[in-house]
């Protein structure tokens, strides 16, 4: 995303599920609807998503979920939360972790994202396998 923008806004989240999910679905929907109003309302020209599943004792998965945006654009996750609030409260919890706003030339705070976002590389939570079903996903999309 820095090599496009020169701020990036990163919000960072988790999303737990109030049911048992065989595959990943219900987040594909939800990412989905998340990409298309980001697009309606012009909030930014590229998204880029990272997620992982995991799955502890509890029998239902959660995501750790972090999405980047134009940080020209967006400088505040208070939008973005109202959506993902509205579009998840159906299926489980949202949780607010952090977000960050990048500038380019900011090493020091690159490297702090990056140790942040490592989280989601843990192995732990990460050993529930089913078959076909991702645990983890990256994407970045042009909108418009």
């Amino acid at each position: 995303m820095l090599t496009h923008h020169r701020k990036v806004f990163l919000f960072r989240f988790d999303l737990s599920c109030n049911t048992s999910q065989p595959n990943n679905k219900q987040l594909s929907r939800f990412l989905c609807r998340i990409k298309t109003k980001i697009c309606r309302e012009h909030y930014s020209r590229r998204v880029a998503i990272c997620w992982a599943r995991e799955i502890h004792s509890a029998k239902t998965p959660h995501y750790h979920i972090a999405i980047a945006l134009d940080g020209s654009r967006v400088n505040s996750s208070y939008r973005l939360t109202e959506w993902i609030e509205r579009y998840w409260r159906n299926y489980g919890r949202y949780t607010a972790i952090r977000y960050y706003n990048l500038n380019r030339p900011d090493i020091d705070q690159l490297f702090q994202v990056v140790w942040h976002l490592s989280y989601l590389a843990k192995l732990r939570g990460k050993e529930v396998k089913l078959s076909n079903v991702r645990r983890f996903s990256t994407s970045l999309t042009k909108l418009y």
